[in-house]
């Protein structure tokens, strides 16, 4: 985990499994561009995908995920819920847990958002394609199935 604050919303394993599994999906888009803080973005809509849901399947939690993910460009959000009033029109807008001032999307182009929200949403569609095949049910590894595909835009 990036920050100490964080480890507050992550109570489960089941949250550091998405968490793990959001970071390996990240790694493994055709993002060519530096994008500061990534890897903690990621943590924080991990967990913000997971707040308030019961279910704690993994596949459900990191399909929370890509949903927002294929979202991006909206996002706003703030562990704590409060965004100051300078950031309403701006988005994406993921506040920092320790400096409420700094918007953590703030510098990541349109073009990157664009290419998130494509990447999020053609894994959604292997998701539901894998889910839908008589072969998701004797996977061993319903994940590892996820990534053995290409996505390209």
């Amino acid at each position: 985990m990036s920050v100490a604050c964080v480890k507050d919303e992550v109570k489960s394993e089941f949250h550091l499994k998405v968490i793990r599994l959001a970071k390996f999906w990240i790694d493994g888009t055709i993002l060519k561009e530096y994008v500061s803080a990534k890897s903690y973005m990621i943590e924080l809509i991990a967990i913000h995908a997971q707040r308030k849901r019961k279910n704690k399947c993994v596949v459900s939690g990191f399909r929370r995920f890509l949903a927002a993910m294929s979202q991006f460009g909206q996002l706003l959000f703030s562990i704590n819920g409060k965004v100051l009033v300078s950031f309403k029109n701006d988005r994406p807008v993921l506040i920092d847990v320790v400096n409420p001032f700094l918007n953590l999307a703030q510098d990541i182009s349109p073009k990157v958002v664009e290419g998130l929200q494509f990447q999020a949403m053609e894994t959604l569609k292997v998701l539901q394609q894998l889910k839908k095949s008589v072969n998701y049910i004797k996977l061993k590894d319903p994940i590892g199935a996820i990534f053995s595909k290409k996505l390209v835009k």
